[in-house]
């Protein structure tokens, strides 16, 4: 099965019909999926413009089929601006999570995207001959990915392997992983495989919830790693290339000044 269409099955099965799959076709109004994008505003705008095409489908050949007159997203827009506005993790939090870390049995989860800005499917597929500490340096060339027979290995999102630089703090713990390491994984999960979406996902909000520590997804960690990265004068390049995006575009969405720069932009000024 092409993975677009499971993708597409996945948005309106999750994301629309809980939504509006209680009302007929003409009963829907603007308002309706207003309400419905008000509730996603938490996902990818890949995903919320996926979701957009999805409906303008239906309602366009509903209208075809004359099950409806009108087409309620006629006006509706989805754009990239304020997407990355989003809550990243404050230096403190950052500081308290290491801390927690330390300790807590799923604390290295956490760490290791921050400490890599890696997809979370990238991580979950991550195995222990892709890290080299010779030279502190870690491979990416495959992602765990949904597919119509469950989760499997495949290649990156963008089909490009890369390489990602481990500093001395993501070394400790990837160190103290590998000590107890039972697999060929950097993370197990059952049988020693590779750990599930919904495995990932209950331990790393484990984590959060017993470490009484500010929660934000997985996904956030990657922002949090870019921004940081682009804060500390790491040029555009270079973060594109860590981040695997495609597109220099895609990293300079991380380049939105936020208050604290713009606080922090005045106190230099030397006149």
């Amino acid at each position: 099965m092409y993975k677009g269409y499971y993708n597409y099955t996945l948005y309106l099965n999750k994301h629309i019909i809980p939504e509006i799959g209680n009302f007929r076709l003409e009963q829907i109004k603007p308002a309706h999926i207003e309400k419905l994008f008000k509730n996603k505003q938490n996902l990818s705008y890949s995903a919320q413009h996926h979701i957009l095409v999805i409906l303008r489908s239906l309602f366009k050949s509903a209208i075809k089929n004359q099950l409806c007159v009108n087409d309620p997203t006629e006006d509706i827009k989805i754009t990239k601006e304020n997407q990355l506005n989003t809550d990243i993790f404050s230096f403190d939090n950052i500081k308290e999570i290491i801390e927690a870390a330390k300790t807590h049995k799923f604390g290295f989860y956490v760490q290791s995207l921050l400490y890599s800005g890696m997809r979370m499917g990238e991580l979950r597929a991550l195995k222990w001959s892709d890290v080299d500490f010779d030279n502190n340096i870690i491979h990416i060339e495959n992602a765990v990915a949904r597919s119509e027979n469950g989760e499997t290995i495949k290649s990156t999102k963008t089909g490009k392997d890369r390489y990602i630089g481990i500093n001395e703090n993501f070394k400790e713990s990837l160190l103290k992983q590998y000590e107890n390491k039972s697999g060929d994984y950097v993370i197990n999960g059952y049988n020693n495989g590779f750990v599930t979406s919904p495995q990932f996902g209950f331990r790393y909000k484990k984590f959060f919830r017993e470490s009484n520590l500010r929660y934000l997804s997985p996904h956030k960690c990657r922002h949090t790693y870019a921004t940081y990265l682009i804060k500390n004068g790491v040029d555009l390049r270079t973060v594109q290339e860590l981040l695997g995006h495609t597109k220099i575009n895609t990293t300079q969405r991380y380049t939105q000044v936020d208050m604290d720069m713009i606080k922090d932009g005045v106190n230099k000024l030397n006149f």
